[in-house]
């Protein structure tokens, strides 16, 4: 895991950016971390998979819970009613 520690002898524009890169980078990383774990709660009992160990930030970013909302998926197959069978005549 990363640690980050705030350096008081940082000084100058391009040691606080990429400080500040550095942060905004580990916030996104957890931020997609915490979707997935959340993704993982939401299947439906007796789907394939044994026991998992809990994350251990999930209890901390609960409060991102509100926030996050699962999009639906697109797929590129035609619908049923969509499709059209042409029959045409074996001889």
């Amino acid at each position: 895991m990363l640690t980050i520690y705030a350096d008081p002898q940082i000084t100058g524009m391009h040691d606080t950016m990429f400080f500040v890169a550095m942060i905004w980078k580990k916030n996104i990383g957890l931020r997609s971390e915490f979707g997935r774990q959340l993704k993982k709660d939401n299947k439906p009992p007796g789907s394939a998979g044994g026991s998992v160990r809990e994350w251990k930030f999930l209890k901390y970013l609960s409060f991102l819970r509100s926030v996050i909302v699962p999009r639906n998926t697109v797929d590129n197959l035609a619908k049923p009613e969509e499709t059209q069978v042409q029959m045409c005549r074996v001889y």
